[in-house]
């Protein structure tokens, strides 16, 4: 019957609220509960333990993450899903790219940009152009990223996707920085955290101003740079994003 669905669409729902502000145990129950509703409904199953991945993800716990995901594969694949299929392929890159295991990763974008393009999807497109431009900076191709990013940009811009206008505009900040661009570094940051703060994207601002803060430390404009380490750290904190807060402990210890 319907019902059991529905339900399990609700709680799934519900999920995804908690997900968004950051209460990860709440989220991760609700989950749990529409798993037990959506009675085996591959869909749903699919769209589940897609986001229970993203939770293990989020707390560091990748083959957990992994484990799921693939799970949700399986469960698109086999309704022909093509919009789940190129999400999972897309998180399944995040994993490998967390793991800096770089041509799997782009292995995985590359499969979620051209699933996505077929089925229309500009936005999974974007997405996934995006986080290729974050791979070639892995690998040192800087112009590879650059080019890569200000494509996403534009296809963000078109759509008014302004989350990830802001992610686009942090990772030119992180490859301009790398071309000792300062200026155009800084001012593609300060998008960032200001397109991020009002689209309430507290992850992606702390980011920003992680990476800000590494800018004004090679200027030795050492108070802004802490502040900024600080203002990031307690994010990372609130979201339980447990590798990043190790990360901005070992910078704010460095000063």
């Amino acid at each position: 019957s319907d019902a059991p669905d529905l339900a399990a669409e609700a709680s799934n729902a519900l999920a995804g609220f908690a997900l968004e502000r950051g209460e990860l145990d709440e989220a991760w129950g609700l989950y749990q509960a529409a798993l037990e509703l959506s009675d085996g409904n591959p869909a749903l199953l699919g769209k589940i333990t897609q986001n229970l991945g993203i939770i293990a993800n989020i707390r560091g716990a990748w083959e957990e993450a992994l484990a799921h995901y693939r799970s949700a594969l399986d469960a698109y694949r086999s309704v022909s899903d093509r919009r789940g299929t190129a999400i999972v392929h897309h998180n399944l890159g995040m994993i490998y790219a967390k793991r800096k295991q770089w041509q799997e990763a782009d292995r995985q974008y590359r499969s979620c940009q051209g699933i996505a393009e077929a089925a229309g999807d500009r936005h999974l497109g974007g997405l996934a152009g995006l986080n290729r431009a974050e791979v070639r900076l892995a690998i040192d191709d800087l112009e590879g990223a650059r080019a890569s990013a200000e494509q996403a940009l534009r296809i963000f811009n078109e759509i008014e996707a302004r989350r990830d206008k802001a992610g686009a505009h942090r990772l030119l900040g992180m490859v301009f920085r790398r071309r000792g661009q300062m200026a155009l570094a800084e001012s593609h940051l300060r998008s960032a955290m200001e397109i991020a703060a009002g689209a309430q994207c507290p992850l992606t601002e702390a980011d920003a101003a992680r990476e800000l803060a590494q800018l004004y430390q090679s200027q030795r404009r050492v108070d802004e740079a802490l502040k900024l380490l600080e203002r990031a750290r307690t994010t990372y904190q609130k979201l339980e994003a447990a590798a990043d807060l190790v990360e901005v402990d070992e910078l704010i210890t460095a000063y």
